[in-house]
């Protein structure tokens, strides 16, 4: 019987594989929606993977990858990497998807990420992924613990397609998922409504930062190559390198809103300001003789954290604002010259503050989901998170923001298309699969201990190899190991085995903090038939490594100590299980200001009967206090149609 046009489907494509797509596919799937997770690179994580540090000083790699490996572990989600958008039909609610996979050439299911098939192979090019700074083979993976942990073939500067010559990686390849033969797939999806997420690239061809060198001097570079340069994860392990010559960079400059002024690109992106304090303390901290100056027009500091890192770099001798307009770079001899209105220095490397504008794919992607570019050049949204009747858009296609701001738009526009599909939930979902859990009742500990070197987040400071032998020492310990990337694909893959190989029944993992990487431990442990309760870790990362960078014995010694309680602690570990008791659907919001009432009304719409409680004998909050936003837009006009919305559910 042919389904009726009237039933949505339980599902949702979302596209773009960023920080924001991929938080807003995790909220989805936990709240009921099966989620296909689309991007056109062959790896999930945007714009995050290829940044160091955030301005709140996390560290961005770390920050997103356990997330992209909780998205990758979610039976409700499917990752499709490589993959456009071709087509859309149907109506809202019943969409029609058209996408294309790219082809490979490595089959995903055989590939065991051995690495020999770039090691052998003979053809070396620019990396993307280093913005250039660094090379790749035509077989490659982008950076290490990539999502998929493949790799793929370059078909433009593979040697086999150009002229049959070489099939190395085909020869050296053990698991024989070397596919020549492979081609683009095209696949027709079934959803009932589409978020995009898909966001943005650098505009680099602005006559500013033409002018000011870039293209033309090779040590005149852009702010998203200074932040690969100052990346331990990047092309020269964090070591700041000019391009010119591989000589160390000591004396650096950052010009800030180059090509802001542009009328084609008339948009801050938001995000300049606070990498570029960064970037200076970055520089400074790695070498004691490094200066840095930041030439500026204006600063723009969104919000207190921002304010706070801006009030350290003021703080800082070696750094220096200089308020100016900086008219143009010259080479000069080994130097790059920078005149001003104010006078002219010289540096061994400048860097340009670059705009960030929407891709050209996430344009082509706007325009086939019949969606409108405004006049600044991004996705029109209406309201907060909607674009039209089932299409959804959020992240940083309606603009540029800086993370934590691209995720709340991303889980905005995620909530109201659970608004939308509110009567379709649960209908294409399935629970997780799981290996019958082993039952450790009675057994001795024997506990494993991972300890994680971080990419030298952590071994740059931690000894690594002798906290694995003072880990070695303690009864009950059946093995101690060193892992590059704990948390990695290659990292999780390595610590089931040795669950499985060495009997374990207890986890220590040394490595990053219990708040952003425990869950990721956990579901590993479940998947290796054991408890996911019975692993403890040390915070040796943020609570050890980065405070204690000057003092590498400190570190050492707090470490073992940190260790010694974790292995106490493993040994009293038992298995918990969870308890379910029935839900109580309706929702109490306390506080009737703006966000309250958003929430109120976003709970009502997805069905569930909620209480608003207000203190005072009127909705409104804060805002009634207001006259404009920062837009300028009228905060009383807003206000008053909320209201009414609320009262009239």
């Amino acid at each position: 019987m042919e389904e009726k046009m009237s039933v949505k489907k339980g599902s949702m494509l979302i596209v773009g594989g960023g920080i924001g797509g991929i938080q807003a596919a995790i909220d989805l799937a936990n709240s009921g929606f099966k989620v296909f997770l689309l991007d056109e690179k062959p790896y999930f994580g945007g714009k995050m993977v290829q940044l160091y540090r955030t301005v709140e000083d996390l560290c961005s790699i770390c920050a997103v990858t356990p997330k992209i490996l909780e998205a990758k572990g979610n039976p409700n989600i499917v990752l499709l990497p490589g993959a456009t958008v071709k087509e859309i039909s149907g109506v809202p609610g019943q969409f029609e998807v058209r996408i294309e996979k790219a082809p490979r050439y490595v089959d995903v299911s055989k590939c065991i990420s051995c690495g020999l098939c770039w090691m052998n192979c003979p053809v070396t090019v620019k990396s993307e992924f280093n913005l250039g700074l660094g090379s790749r083979k035509a077989i490659y993976m982008a950076y290490a613990g990539a999502v998929p942990n493949t790799p793929v073939i370059d078909r433009e500067n593979c040697l086999y397609f150009k002229d049959r010559s070489c099939e190395k990686c085909a020869e050296v390849c053990p698991a024989g998922a070397i596919n020549f033969s492979d081609s683009a797939k095209e696949e027709v999806i079934k959803v009932g409504a589409v978020l995009l997420t898909a966001g943005l690239e650098l505009y680099q061809e602005g006559e500013e930062a033409e002018k000011l060198g870039l293209g033309r001097i090779k040590d005149v570079i852009s702010n998203f190559q200074l932040d690969r340069l100052i990346s331990i994860y990047g092309p020269t392990v964090g070591e700041l390198k000019r391009p010119s010559d591989g000589k160390i960079a000591k004396e650096v400059a950052i010009v800030l809103c180059v090509d802001q002024k542009n009328p084609s690109n008339p948009v801050c992106s938001t995000y300049c300001c606070g990498h570029a304090y960064r970037a200076a303390l970055e520089i400074t901290s790695k070498y004691e003789d490094a200066r840095v100056t930041i030439y500026h027009d204006d600063l723009c500091n969104y919000g207190y954290l921002w304010e706070r890192v801006y009030r350290t770099v003021k703080d800082n001798e070696r750094i220096e604002f200089v308020k100016t307009r900086v008219l143009s770079c010259e080479q000069a001899q080994e130097k790059v010259k920078v005149i001003h209105q104010g006078g002219e220095a010289s540096f061994d490397l400048v860097a340009l503050a670059l705009p960030m504008k929407l891709s050209s794919a996430t344009k082509e992607t706007a325009e086939r989901l019949g969606l409108e570019i405004d006049e600044k050049g991004f996705v029109k949204g209406v309201g907060v998170g909607k674009a039209r009747d089932g299409v959804f858009v959020g992240a940083t296609s309606t603009g540029p923001r800086e993370m934590p701001l691209a995720c709340a738009y991303a889980e905005a526009a995620a909530c109201e298309a659970s608004c939308f599909l509110h009567e379709a939930r649960g209908t294409m979902t399935t629970l997780p699969s799981f290996p019958e859990e082993r039952d450790v009742t009675g057994e001795e500990p024997r506990i494993g201990v991972f300890i994680c070197r971080c990419g030298g987040n952590i071994s740059n400071v931690l000894d690594c190899s002798q906290v694995a032998d003072f880990a070695r020492g303690f009864d009950g310990v059946e093995g101690s190991f060193v892992l590059d990337f704990a948390c990695f694909p290659e990292g999780i893959s390595f610590i089931k085995e040795k669950i499985k190989e060495l009997g374990l029944n207890r986890v220590v993992v040394v490595a990053c903090s219990f708040r952003s990487h425990l869950a990721v431990f956990q579901r590993a442990l479940r998947e290796a038939a054991l408890n996911p309760h019975l692993v403890t870790m040390v915070n040796a990362r943020e609570a050890i490594a980065w405070p204690n960078r000057e003092v590498p014995e400190s570190a050492l010694q707090r470490v073992k100590e940190e260790l010694l309680g974790a292995l106490g602690r493993a040994r009293s570990l038992k298995p918990l299980r969870p308890s379910l008791r029935e839900v109580t659907k309706r929702a109490l919001v306390v506080g009737g200001g703006i966000s309250g009432m958003v929430a109120a009304l976003s709970l009502a719409k997805q069905g569930f009967p909620t209480y608003l409680v207000e203190k005072e004998g009127e909705l409104g909050g804060q805002a009634r206090r207001m006259f404009r936003d920062v837009k300028g837009r009228d905060i009383s006009q807003f206000l008053s149609s909320l209201i009414k919305e609320v009262e009239e559910n």
